[in-house]
């Protein structure tokens, strides 16, 4: 177990370090309930004026979708759903799942992300990370608050493997990405500023009139779907809600301890 909390404080502070981002506080706690999947959660806060706040929305027909960052690979292919599962031999080899990070990079992305913000807002209709199911989750999730139609040519999403499938290519949860909407006709002076920061930033689709979600891949349409069917139309199924044992067992400890 120490070997394991000492890795997992150098791993946090090794990406925090090279991006300047101070750990400012390291308190640690224990429970059992996480002792047959163990979870760690570490995040980054920071400070913006409320002038500078984007929203992740994709929105205006013939407005880019522009991709920024690095490039695309098949690591991280369900990246998420690996972090969630059970640790077994099974799972163990399922190398893809885990995202290979690059610290340095992601510090240029956020200072030409911030160039953008701060000084262009008026080129920038949204902004969103391409976090869990990648280019999936990001462009849809903006289509969906844009109110919007989308369509992407995935033959133009920057890739550092090759023979891609559009599948690979649209839920690899690679590091050090974003995914913006750009007003039409400054898609060169966005390009200009990730290149000044030797980022990729290449436009690989635009908003479309309507609501479908329409992908293009090897000159072929190989998906074309209601934009609500990735982010509304989702299975909900009724649950009992039950109080989880830990937290009876925690005020008890808390009632014990005040007597």
């Amino acid at each position: 177990m120490r070997m394991k909390v000492a890795q997992t404080v150098k791993g946090i502070g090794d990406y925090g370090n090279c991006m300047g981002i101070p750990t400012v506080a390291g308190e640690t706690t224990f429970d059992p309930c996480y002792q047959g999947n163990i979870l760690c959660n570490a995040m980054s806060v920071g400070l913006m004026n409320q002038k500078d706040l984007q929203q992740g929305k994709a929105a205006g027909i013939g407005n880019a979708v522009m991709y920024v960052g690095a490039k695309t690979g098949r690591d991280g292919i369900h990246g998420a759903t690996f972090a969630s599962a059970d640790f077994s031999d099974e799972n163990a080899t399922q190398r893809s799942a885990v995202q290979v990070g690059d610290p340095f990079m992601e510090k240029l992305l956020m200072e030409a992300c911030l160039e953008l913000i701060q000084k262009h807002a008026d080129w920038l209709v949204g902004i969103q990370d391409m976090g869990a199911a990648g280019i999936v989750s990001s462009s849809a999730e903006m289509a969906s608050e844009g109110q919007s139609g989308m369509k992407l040519n995935l033959d133009l999403v920057p890739q550092r493997e090759t023979e891609m499938s559009a599948y690979e290519i649209m839920l690899s949860e690679s590091q050090e990405r974003m995914l913006l909407c750009v007003v039409k006709g400054h898609e060169k002076d966005v390009r200009e500023i990730f290149h000044r920061y030797d980022l990729d930033a290449v436009t690989i689709g635009r908003i479309i009139e309507g609501h479908d979600y329409i992908l293009e891949h090897d000159g072929e349409e190989v998906c074309h779907i209601p934009v609500s069917t990735l982010t509304d139309d989702v299975l909900e199924e009724p649950s009992t809600e039950r109080e989880p044992q830990v937290c009876k067992q925690l005020e008890k400890y808390q009632l014990g301890s005040q007597l």
